[in-house]
């Protein structure tokens, strides 16, 4: 398909025409030089089956001939997306060897990766595998069609290329001196947000390999200035989101980040306080609606509910709120809401304290962890205390559940005696003790293997189990049940036998029969 009958996409009510890769550039630069070399001939179109489907028919330019190798060009169009390579220029030098088999590198312009990022290991040059597979079998083709008894070895170069990668997310990514040749699809959709997202990914996982368990999200420049100038946080460990916010929770998930901290312009982010996550204004634009809202429940009246809808930036909206008295109780409201949907988004994976706090609520609305006691000071005097800990109740009771499940009876018992000492133990204040080592010790020992999901019901300050599993639990409905199991019921036989020893010798004493 020429380019000038490319397909097109519509998006935002506009048509848009599709473009082609640089690793389609790539590939059919080294069709191309291929083809000139082993067949003698100059070709000055080329086509290429793209991955997508698509068939390309590409102008070759700068063409140069050596004894043992042909160089060419293939002009780089990205149709109407906003590409910094488009108009750039791919070369593939193609040169003949006796061994069988394509090799391939990359040479002025195209980057190496100075770190392995994902199947690309560290100084290899950055040619993604897809490009890879369709440079080798564009030359392979070639080598066939002409009858080569042999191989040949390729090199990819944009000369260009040093300069334009100072315009990409490269250097972030460990890749150093040039662009990469990218694409699987090998036809650039318009306006594709695949290769930011992916991009952004690519980033976080980086960090992630390094050993960084959290990171810094920032939508834009301000985030990285406030990062920087205010906060005086380490930059290495912000990555740029763009609008793509809730993309990028999705990757701190999937990449088992422990935390994630959002650092942006309010413009933006009052938007995620209505479950907003993509923040580009094509989107959606919530931030006066939101703004309104939380002001209105802090007490705004209709006349300040009705300017704060009327203002065009956020900043008049805050100076509203500020002249009026409104600002803190209005932010401290669109804060929780930005937290609810940012959990939501995560899967409510917090912290202990955020645990704590969470169940705090929920126990408190249910009456639960309400204590009533009389107990024993450290000089043996009786003390009548009421305690309310809510969560602190729930997440014990939980812990049983789960003890009873993956413990076994004996250290169960050991731990249950061992917690009255250690209780009294921290009470008394003896916290740094040679004995508080030793029980905690045996403590992590004892719960090595204590974790699952339990799930409870709150009802009018009772906890009632609703379920338990666990990866590690010793429950075995096949060992234990009373009809036809794995275990071997006539077994049992000898270890009554054994087990009653000692009842009937103390029954023949008494019989006199010893």
């Amino acid at each position: 398909m020429e380019m000038d009958k490319m397909q097109v996409v519509w998006k935002n009510q506009k048509e848009l025409r599709c473009g082609y890769t640089t690793g389609s550039c790539a590939a059919a630069a080294a069709k191309a030089a291929a083809a000139m070399l082993f067949s003698g001939e100059e070709i000055r179109q080329v086509s290429l089956m793209t991955p997508k489907g698509i068939e390309l028919y590409l102008e070759v330019e700068k063409i140069q001939r050596e004894n043992e190798s042909v160089s060419c060009a293939i002009q780089k169009d990205s149709g109407d997306d906003p590409d910094v390579t488009n108009g750039i220029f791919v070369y593939a030098k193609v040169t003949k060897k006796r061994e069988k088999g394509v090799t391939l590198d990359g040479g002025i312009g195209v980057g190496r990766f100075t770190r392995k990022v994902l199947e690309q290991e560290a100084g290899e040059a950055a040619i993604n595998k897809v490009p890879r597979q369709m440079i080798r079998e564009a030359v392979q083709s070639q080598i066939e069609k002409y009858d080569w008894d042999g191989g040949a070895d390729v090199l990819i170069y944009v000369p260009q290329g040093v300069e334009i990668a100072k315009k990409t997310f490269n250097p972030r990514l460990g890749i150093e001196g040039g662009i990469s040749v990218l694409g699987t699809s090998g036809i650039v959709e318009p306006m594709s947000e695949q290769a930011l997202t992916q991009t952004i990914f690519l980033e976080m996982k980086m960090l992630r390999d390094e050993g960084h368990r959290y990171c810094y999200l920032t939508p834009g420049n301000y985030g990285n200035d406030f990062l920087r100038q205010t906060l005086g946080y380490n930059q290495e460990l912000a990555v740029k989101c763009s609008n793509y916010i809730g993309d990028a929770i999705d990757d701190g998930v999937r990449l088992k980040m422990d935390g994630l901290l959002l650092v942006g312009h309010i413009g933006k982010l009052v938007k995620i306080a209505a479950g907003v996550m993509n923040t580009h204004s094509r989107q959606a634009d919530a931030r006066m609606e939101v703004l309104a809202v939380h002001a209105a429940m802090a007490g705004a009246d209709r006349e300040t509910v009705c300017a704060l809808m009327k203002c065009f930036t956020t900043k008049e909206a805050l100076d509203i709120l500020e002249e009026r008295g409104l600002l803190e109780e209005t932010m401290r409201t669109v804060m929780e809401k930005i937290e609810y949907h940012l959990a939501k988004r995560a899967g409510e994976k917090m912290k202990v304290s955020d645990i704590i706090r969470k169940l705090n609520k929920l126990g408190g609305e249910n009456g639960v962890g309400i204590l009533d006691i009389v107990e024993n000071r450290l000089i043996g005097m009786k003390d009548h205390g009421i305690y309310e800990t809510p969560g602190g109740t729930i997440l014990y009771f939980a812990h049983e559940q789960l003890e009873m499940l993956t413990l076994d009876k004996e250290t169960l018992h050991m731990k249950e005696k061992l917690a009255v000492d250690y209780a009294d133990l921290i009470y008394n204040g003896k916290w740094y003790s040679p004995l508080q080592e030793a029980l905690t010790a045996f403590a992590k020992k004892a719960n090595e293997f204590c974790t699952g999901t339990v799930k409870l019901k709150l009802y009018k300050g009772n906890m009632i189990n609703a379920g338990i599993t666990s990866p590690y639990s010793l429950y075995s409905e096949n060992l234990v049940t009373f009809g036809e199991s794995d275990f071997n019921q006539a077994e049992a036989e000898g270890f009554i036998n054994i087990w009653g020893l000692p009842t009937k010798v103390q029954a023949l004493r008494e019989q006199g029969k010893l």
